[in-house]
């Protein structure tokens, strides 16, 4: 909360005037709550005093943090039904006693992303999120919307980069064939047994947005 008042991070540097200094400290409000709210206090408040009276003037920020709330429930909803999409898993990192901050929302929107990732579709992405707040019970129930985007299948992997190895050192650790459908964890996993070898400093794989005449989608290895 300390972090978003220029009042605080200024305080060696105060304005010319008093009228400057209410004005700066009254700025600082919305995100101090902001920041608070963000963690999971919902109906935290602030008060400004400012005593002028006294030298150096002195002002305090009352923080009234409130009941922290709960995730009650976080559901993800697609925006078109499709049978090749599979369904999200009901747990995604969060639990009943999870604060209902930004960062538990975001990493169980990340958790599902990185789900359809592993499922063959190459880029999802969240359409909207919709907060309801349950006051009586001190909870917030989240739905996401979520666009899957169009399913991937891999194709061959071309190498850039080898200098003096054969092909064969790299393609004999790459795990999918044409067809496969896309997993950004085999990707990673490629990348890691390509390090792990000891003979690349950079492994780095892309896929590559123009499919081949199959349909499937090139991977790039760059290798250093």
């Amino acid at each position: 909360v300390q972090e978003q008042s220029l009042t605080i991070s200024l305080v060696r540097h105060p304005p010319a005037t008093i009228r400057q200094l209410r004005k700066r400290a009254e700025d600082d409000l919305p995100s101090m709550t902001a920041a608070l709210k963000a963690s999971g206090h919902l109906a935290a408040t602030l008060e400004l005093e400012m005593e002028t009276n006294r030298v150096p003037v002195r002002v305090t920020f009352r923080v009234h943090k409130g009941p922290l709330y709960k995730i009650g429930d976080f559901r993800v909803n697609y925006a078109a039904s499709s049978e090749d999409v599979p369904p999200i898993p009901s747990q995604l990192g969060w639990n009943s006693r999870s604060a209902a901050s930004v960062e538990q929302v975001e990493a169980a929107e990340e958790t599902a992303l990185h789900f359809l990732q592993t499922h063959g579709f190459l880029k999802p992405k969240i359409l909207k999120r919709d907060v309801i707040r349950e006051d009586i019970h001190k909870r917030v129930d989240v739905v996401c919307t979520v666009d899957p985007g169009a399913s991937a299948t891999l194709g061959i992997a071309s190498l850039h980069g080898l200098v003096r190895l054969q092909p064969e050192v790299v393609r004999n650790r790459v795990s999918w064939a044409p067809g496969n459908r896309y997993d950004i964890e085999e990707l990673k996993t490629v990348e890691k047994e390509l390090l792990r070898s000891g003979l690349f400093s950079i492994a780095r794989t892309t896929v590559l947005d123009e499919p081949d005449g199959e349909g499937n989608l090139p991977v790039r290895v760059d290798l250093v």
